[in-house]
């Protein structure tokens, strides 16, 4: 049963910051698609800071060589984006595939990493785009990368009466090459069993500035530093990708649970990788 004791709705940033000064013990909630169902589930009383009317965690736009995103911006609006498209092509994508039509016109990027599961649809794309998140509390401004933020199952590095006010990504060069593979129970409306994504800049057959991030094969989204240093070391080739593989699976810590089994979940991410790295080959 859902038990909402009440709703807090400020109608600026400063407001908020008041509010939740006041108020530290309140649920911060954007589209809810997450919060209202986490509270169904438990059944927990909670009242609730609704930041949806603030005009400072909304748009899309781009700072010079930098792509801000709000994070009150919904999955339906970032997908449809030509400026993320053109500046930051790996989040559109995961934000096109995420649940079904009705939860990406409701549900914001904001919400998705706030949420902080290792599944989570946003935080591999963000982190292989190489993403920095943007806090503010009434003690100021902060800024850290995603990669960071991101501690564990329903864990972050958010501060008391902290907001997060959006996203901060590079724009991809000319030489970017990159992509996002996941795999669910489903081709649409399910969350993810497993998930990579990887951005580079290529010369030629060389990578430079790899970033790989893997979701759902351990309890945060992580990075695979091992894997980023032999592709840069080396010349795209088939025998590379098969090289690769054992390597990236091996930075894996996956768990078997409801949705798939442990070893399933490392098959499956050097499938996705050899998949995703055979189009780059092959493009």
């Amino acid at each position: 049963m859902l038990r909402i004791d009440g709703v807090y709705r400020p109608k600026t940033l400063p407001e908020a910051l008041d509010v939740f000064t006041e108020n530290p013990r309140l649920r911060p909630i954007l589209g809810g698609t997450d919060v209202l169902v986490q509270l169904t589930d438990s059944g927990k009383h909670a009242s609730l800071l609704d930041l949806s009317l603030l005009a400072e965690l909304k748009g899309i736009r781009r700072d010079g060589q930098y792509l801000w995103i709000g994070s009150a911006e919904t999955h339906t609006a970032i997908s449809e984006s030509p400026l993320i498209m053109e500046c930051a092509p790996l989040v559109a994508k995961s934000s096109s595939i995420m649940g079904s039509p009705a939860i990406r016109n409701r549900a914001t990027i904001g919400g998705n990493v706030a949420n902080a599961s290792p599944v989570a649809e946003s935080l591999p794309t963000l982190i292989a785009h190489g993403a920095e998140i943007v806090l503010i509390s009434p003690s100021g401004k902060r800024t850290m990368p995603v990669v960071d933020f991101h501690l564990g199952p329903g864990k972050s590095a958010i501060g008391d009466s902290e907001i997060i006010t959006g996203f901060s990504i590079p724009v991809v060069s000319e030489n970017f090459v990159g992509f996002y593979e996941r795999l669910g129970s489903r081709a649409a409306v399910s969350i993810a069993k497993v998930g990579v994504a990887l951005a580079a800049n290529m010369y030629g057959n060389r990578f430079s500035e790899v970033r790989i991030a893997l979701s759902a094969v351990a309890p945060r989204v992580i990075r695979s530093p091992k894997t980023e240093r032999l592709l840069e070391t080396h010349p795209l080739e088939r025998n590379l990708i098969e090289e690769a593989t054992p390597v990236l699976i091996a930075e894996c810590t996956p768990i078997t649970d409801f949705r798939s089994t442990r070893e399933y979940r490392a098959d499956m991410v050097g499938q996705l990788f050899r998949m995703g790295m055979n189009k780059i080959l092959n493009r």
